[in-house]
């Protein structure tokens, strides 16, 4: 199924398509913006609920597909922790719908790897080697992004490669 947080845009894709007028999600219907042949994109207002695609066609018929779309909360940081540590360190992030999260971004836009998901309202993610300061932003699959409210304070690790006796 397709996931969405509205509002937003959805892409439909099939056949026939330029003869779409309207497409509906349960009782809420949605604004086509742009069609072809071969693709539409259809406007979610925040309204909307979960469900099944209908497509509303030129002369009126409601044509039911076997799309299911599932519209999501947004995404959300209220606090992390610790507010400073090392590069390389474990961050703890506090949130909404966190299980949605694919990366980190920190201060400079270094990216974290995925992170690990502890319930739906807390995520783990090892700080990157490259990451600085500053708020950092929880990015989606679905090209989301919370930006959290307080600055993080990264540390850079000391790193030593060589020492000699004098």
């Amino acid at each position: 199924p397709a996931e969405l947080a509205p509002p937003g845009q959805l892409t439909i894709q099939g056949a026939d398509l330029d003869l779409a007028e309207r497409a509906w999600l349960h009782d809420a219907q949605l604004r086509i913006v742009s069609r072809s042949a071969t693709s539409g994109v259809a406007e979610v207002r925040a309204q909307a609920s979960s469900g099944l695609l209908t497509i509303e066609t030129t002369d009126g018929r409601h044509l039911p597909t076997a799309a299911s779309v599932n519209l999501v909360g947004p995404v959300s940081v209220t606090s992390f922790s610790p507010a400073s540590l090392l590069q390389g360190d474990q961050l703890r992030i506090s949130g909404g719908n966190l299980a949605r999260v694919s990366a980190v971004r920190f201060g400079n836009g270094a990216l974290s790897g995925t992170p690990t998901v502890l319930d739906p309202s807390t995520i783990i993610v090892r700080v990157p080697d490259d990451a600085a300061s500053g708020p950092i932003g929880l990015l989606t699959r679905t090209g989301e992004l919370a930006q959290s409210p307080a600055s993080l304070t990264v540390v850079p690790r000391i790193r030593v490669r060589a020492a000699e006796s004098t």
